[in-house]
């Protein structure tokens, strides 16, 4: 049975992330078509950002031949600095706007792998606990790290805590249905 895949980023913008990204669903791709079968659909990955992509590829979505991908805009993952007064403030409105917005693409918890790039990065404050609301709503986590607050970034690192004790716990939430992924050995460690 096809499965749903949201992934979730600040922003599509040329860089990294956004190439790990499109890399990652060229190899998803690639995976899917040569295991297909005649009475597998195509799998849905929906792509949530905060509103900027310049930079993006825009045929991918046409190169893909077993994914069918969606790109959908949610204000509050931008990044702080960026994000306008009206956007919502709080981790409980984020989680919210998310789980929305999954509704819209039809992801249920069920069918829907969550996959969140660079979540305790510093740049949204509220992204790490609205991640650990959608692991509690039932849906299956993956955080892939790429850069580390903890790491040179320490206005990024005081941005997301004012607590230090409870740092980790609300930095790397923690339960059965939440796994982490890096990129190289010195993240992993």
């Amino acid at each position: 049975m096809p499965m749903n895949l949201a992934i979730v980023h600040y922003h599509l913008n040329r860089g990294g992330v956004t190439r790990v990204i499109e890399n990652q669903l060229r190899a998803l791709d690639s995976v899917l078509d040569s295991e297909a079968s005649a009475n597998d659909g195509p799998w849905r990955v929906a792509i949530f950002y905060g509103g900027r992509r310049k930079g993006w590829i825009k045929q991918l979505g046409r190169d893909l031949r077993s994914i069918h991908l969606t790109l959908v805009e949610i204000p509050g993952l931008e990044y702080d600095s960026l994000r306008k007064s009206t956007m919502p403030s709080s981790t409980q409105d984020l989680a919210k706007d998310l789980r929305l917005a999954f509704e819209r693409q039809g992801f249920a918890s069920g069918t829907t792998l969550v996959h969140v790039h660079n979540h305790a990065l510093g740049k949204n404050r509220n992204l790490p606990q609205a991640v650990a609301l959608l692991a509690e709503a039932g849906f299956p986590v993956l955080l892939q790290v790429h850069d580390f607050a903890e790491d040179f970034r320490p206005s990024n690192y005081r941005h997301l805590v004012s607590d230090a004790s409870n740092a980790a716990g609300l930095l790397y939430p923690q339960a059965d249905n939440i796994h982490y992924a890096a990129l190289n050995g010195r993240d992993h460690g």
